[in-house]
């Protein structure tokens, strides 16, 4: 879940590469420039997302480079860094864990985390595309509900605002009574019928939303 101050009129985006478990927003710098800040999970569990979760990561690391994006992507990125940079005489670092490494030094970015986040490991990241933009990384201690250390920083920029439009529902007008009937005609055993759960929720987002735009008035 990402946070941002309602003073930055953050605009929420996406990014070209599909991993699944990540959000992106922007802000705008005192020179019009656009600030991206995103927050990602990269589960361990293949047969979740498959092998190719590791490999998506990369994508999305490669494609903040190829498009000249000014961020900070943060997330649990679940490699085990026991140290950072990581050493050579670590024996216990996967060929994933050392792929990704090569990948944030391929394209030139920076990760400020240096100490464990989750026991003996580094799974935690703060990663930018320049070395000097956050600073002042701190171990909060364990975050509640968690056996994760929590992490506070600051981030070096100049920020302007920006008005920017944005539809709201009135949801106070909705027609719910068309809503439910429209929900109870799908069905819903064919429209999720060979889909992965991913997908599932996917196509079922889609058709809440559909309805949203056709039965709920968006204020003026």
């Amino acid at each position: 879940m990402l946070y941002v101050k309602s003073s930055l009129h953050a605009v929420q985006c996406e990014l070209s590469v599909q991993f699944p478990e990540q959000t992106w927003c922007y802000f705008l710098d005192a020179n019009k420039n656009k600030c991206y800040l995103g927050i990602c999970y990269r589960t361990p569990t293949y047969n979740i997302y498959g092998t190719h979760n590791h490999d998506l990561v990369k994508e999305l690391i490669t494609e903040l480079r190829s498009t000249k994006k000014h961020f900070v992507l943060m997330g649990d990125f679940n490699y085990r860094f026991k140290t950072w940079p990581p050493s050579n005489a670590d024996n216990e670092m996967t060929r994933e864990a050392n792929e990704f490494y090569d990948c944030l030094e391929e394209n030139f970015f920076t990760q400020y985390v240096d100490e464990c986040t989750r026991k003996d490991a580094i799974l935690d990241l703060v990663i930018a595309d320049e070395p000097d933009v956050v600073y002042d990384v701190k171990d909060m201690g364990i975050f509640p509900g968690t056996d994760h250390q929590a992490l506070m920083w600051k981030i070096q920029v100049q920020t302007t605002g920006e008005s920017i439009c944005r539809e709201v529902f009135d949801y106070k007008k909705a027609d719910m009574k068309a809503i439910k009937q429209e929900l109870q005609s799908v069905i819903w055993d064919d429209l999720f019928s060979g889909l992965s759960t991913e997908q599932c929720w996917l196509a079922f987002k889609k058709q809440v939303e559909s309805l949203q735009w056709k039965y709920i008035p968006v204020k003026g």
